[in-house]
């Protein structure tokens, strides 16, 4: 296993050259094998397996084995859920079986042969916190193993880029969550954050709602401009923010977002926010009370 590590180092160089494609479900279990059953079949890029309660590392090392992948790991990862199947496509099967821990698969440029695997276990630093899927043409990066990032103009500019030729499916989604999830400069995942707005599926809805704990305050406040333009409005969320973020003008942004309209809460919150210690967020509050 130590040396499929090091091979994943060399793939992780070559990463820039790949695809992003979303990964779909596994098809229907067809069994539940015995614990410890694992069998695993890799044909015309998809995956037939039998298998019981056995580490997930396990599975991924026998794939990497039979497609010539390298293969590198962060944390523990857990055990597969006992199940069998036939003829599911790679990327599918994978992401399906490597849950809850996030996935990076790098193919070649045709998509069709697996170079390299990285897996991530939930709340380990540095990595995605869902599966993603790359390969091909879409020239994105690799933020696993200190490799040198395009600056960060260049990176809003491909993004952007990708996001306009995928429309708005959920083709873009996972590549989009991936930039969020791992990119270091705040002004490239709020460029992220307004592409992932409004596009389709749980997932992006579900990592808008997360932003509003990140770190910046730029984001926190975009994340529920987002959610408050695309849906319902998230008056508990907003309400939270108005009530308990330690920075002035997320409080006074949520508070713009709020009218005493919104219900019992709403008027609530902006009934005490007439107290805070900011002379902006009182008179916003004011304001708000009277809409």
């Amino acid at each position: 296993m130590a040396g499929i590590r090091r091979q994943s180092r060399r793939a992780a160089a070559r990463l820039v050259a790949g695809v992003l494609a979303v990964v779909t479900p596994l098809s229907p279990v067809l069994a539940q094998p015995a614990p410890g059953v694992l069998e695993v079949t890799i044909e015309g890029g998809r995956m037939s397996a039998s298998l019981g309660a056995v580490p997930v590392v396990d599975v991924l090392g026998s794939v990497a084995h039979q497609t010539g992948a390298s293969l590198s790991v962060r944390g523990e990862l857990g055990n597969v859920r006992p199940q069998s199947f036939t003829g599911v496509p790679l990327a599918s099967a994978l992401s399906r079986l490597a849950q809850p821990n996030g996935l990076i698969l790098q193919f070649d440029n045709s998509g069709g042969r697996l170079l390299a695997i990285h897996a991530v276990a939930p709340g380990t630093a540095g990595g995605p916190p869902t599966t993603v899927a790359l390969g091909g043409i879409a020239k994105m990066w690799n933020y696993e193993d200190g490799q040198e990032l395009p600056d960060s103009d260049k990176r809003i500019e491909r993004i952007s880029k990708m996001a306009k030729q995928r429309g708005a499916g959920e083709a873009a989604v996972q590549p989009l969550i991936y930039v969020m999830s791992g990119d270091p400069d705040p002004a490239v995942r709020r460029t992220a954050l307004g592409l992932l707005a409004g596009l389709p599926g749980d997932d992006a809805r579900r990592t808008v709602m997360q932003t509003v704990a990140d770190t910046d305050p730029e984001m926190r406040i975009e994340a529920l401009r987002v959610l408050t333009a695309t849906g319902e409005k998230p008056v508990s969320l907003l309400a939270q923010a108005v009530k308990g973020d330690a920075d002035a003008s997320v409080r006074l942004a949520a508070i713009g977002m709020l009218s005493r309209s919104d219900g019992d809460l709403a008027r609530a919150v902006l009934e005490g926010a007439r107290g805070d210690s900011d002379p902006q967020v009182r008179e916003a509050a004011q304001q708000s009370l009277r809409r």
